[in-house]
């Protein structure tokens, strides 16, 4: 560090009256301060402390090859991206919720997503006992698929399904022999009401514009995870001519998913859709298509707002909403582009060929090969709705408590 010359003079105003000595003191002083300045300026930036995030599955859990498993993508995408520190719970069943999340809640987690509308109670119960008001400690929730608007520390992640299963089901609309469809459905309420009244007002879209008549047969099964009752519900669709079947129930519908497959043979009818993540490698040339919910994109963007600082301002007030559909690249119809999309990934490719015994490549045929014997009249219907759902023309209803029996009278 080079000094004045004028500063060692004692001709500066500011020194005068002081000694010698003193001033060398100052000098001293004066270098030592620099020193440590230059030397904390030049180290590199202090790491930041790695954001600690639970992921909270619903009583199905990971392993269903659909939602969760499709969270706890999103969730991996996070630690790669942001470095973020992961840990999951999966409850034991449904009356436990409220207890667990208020013991996650203690455990000084940055975020606490939870997948699944079986949260919104306990939510709802436990949020505001850890709002960081009057003395509360602050815990930031997502809820992935709740309703619980009115807590500051929860962002509730929506998605428009009904957009995407109108889709499907005017594709099983198209491809329909019989004119009978089927939707094997899991645990009712108002989330899968959209996929209820979704896949009808697709199918009724369809036989507006063409003429045809569908008959559209649903079931309820009441479960995420009974892969044998899944099974059972599509045979008996199946037994009443459904020759295309929406299986939207989760590890239930893995079932429906199987009883299909082992309906046909490869590229003819029945077909199966697939629902949540990309299924339609599972059994190679029986599934035409899956309504992809993107819940990796809702999960991911809930970790991204912690991460970046604008997570509380977001739910600031009355609570923060994240509603994401087609127009957010959230919510698809399946195609080509997505099936090479799950193919370029390694672990995905892997996990297709262990469990297909196939070569990717080989499943990749396959799939393609029903996709094409498809007429392109029929995709080009699906390009329509999909445009006109974009662009507004087309709204597809969001079932309410309040509306969802006169939608089922509407739409059958």
């Amino acid at each position: 560090m080079k000094i004045s010359s004028d500063i060692l003079e004692e001709k500066n105003t500011s020194l005068k009256g002081l000694s010698r000595t003193t001033i060398v003191v100052l000098l001293a002083v004066i270098i030592v301060v620099a020193g440590i300045g230059y030397y904390y300026l030049t180290l590199p930036p202090p790491t930041p402390v790695a954001k600690k995030i639970c992921i909270a599955f619903d009583v199905g859990g990971r392993g269903d090859k659909s939602f969760c498993d499709m969270a706890w993508a999103g969730a991996t995408k996070a630690v790669q991206d942001f470095g973020v520190n992961i840990s999951e719970f999966t409850p034991e069943n449904i009356p436990e919720m409220t207890d667990a999340l208020r013991t996650l809640s203690t455990k000084g987690y940055d975020l606490i997503v939870c997948i699944g509308f079986l949260w919104g109670d306990p939510l709802a119960a436990v949020a505001d006992d850890y709002n960081g008001t009057g003395g509360k400690p602050l815990q930031r929730y997502a809820g992935i698929d709740t309703w619980t608007p009115s807590k500051s520390n929860v962002l509730n992640v929506e998605f428009r399904e009904n957009e995407g299963c109108a889709l499907v089901g005017a594709l099983a609309a198209a491809i329909s022999e019989s004119g009978v469809i089927g939707n094997v459905l899991g645990m009712e309420g108002t989330t899968l009401w959209k996929f209820e009244i979704g896949y009808k007002f697709g199918a009724q879209w369809y036989e507006n514009k063409t003429g045809k008549h569908v008959t559209v047969r649903y079931s309820y099964t009441g479960s995420f995870t009974d892969i044998a009752l899944g099974r059972e519900t599509a045979i008996s669709m199946m037994e009443e001519n459904a020759d295309v079947i929406f299986a939207a129930a989760g590890g239930c519908g893995i079932g429906a998913l199987k009883a299909v497959a082992e309906a046909g043979q490869a590229g003819q009818l029945p077909y199966a859709i697939g629902v949540d993540a990309d299924q339609d490698w599972m059994y190679p040339g029986r599934i035409i298509a899956s309504m992809q919910k993107r819940v990796d994109v809702g999960v991911y963007t809930a970790i991204k707002k912690v991460v970046d600082g604008t997570f509380d301002s977001d739910v600031s007030g009355l609570g923060g909403i994240l509603n994401l559909g087609i127009s957010d690249g959230a919510i698809q119809a399946s195609d080509l582009a997505s099936f090479d999309e799950l193919l370029a990934d390694p672990l995905s490719r892997q996990g297709i060929e262990t469990a297909t015994g196939m070569n990717a490549s080989e499943v990749r045929q396959i799939y393609k090969s029903m996709r094409d014997s498809i007429p392109q009249a029929v995709w080009d219907a699906i390009d329509e709705l999909k445009s006109k759902i974009l662009s507004g023309e087309v709204v597809v209803p969001v079932p309410t408590s309040d509306t969802i029996a006169a939608l089922r009278a509407r739409y059958g």
